[in-house]
C-alpha cells in the first residue's frame, strides 16, 4: 500500500505541475487518490481475511492429526 500511495503521489504532483494548481484540480486528484487507494485496499484486506480464516480452519485439524 505504501508503494501504491507513493506512485499516486508522484502522479498527482506530475498532473498538478503540468496542468496547474487550481483548487478544483486538487480536489479531483485527492478524491481520485482516495478512491484508488480504497479500490486496492478492500480486495487486499478481503484476501487477507480469507487466508486468515483458512489458517484458522486448518489449525484444529493439524493439532488433531498429530500423534501422541
Amino acid at each position: 500500500m505504501f508503494s501504491f500511495g507513493t506512485v499516486l503521489y508522484l502522479l498527482g504532483r506530475l498532473i498538478l505541475g503540468s496542468f496547474g494548481t487550481g483548487l478544483g484540480l486538487q480536489i479531483i486528484i485527492n478524491v481520485l487518490g482516495l478512491i484508488l487507494t480504497f479500490a486496492l485496499a478492500i480486495p487486499l484486506d478481503r484476501s487477507r481475511q480469507k487466508a486468515k480464516a483458512a489458517r484458522a480452519r486448518m489449525a484444529p485439524q493439524a493439532v488433531a492429526a498429530r500423534p501422541g
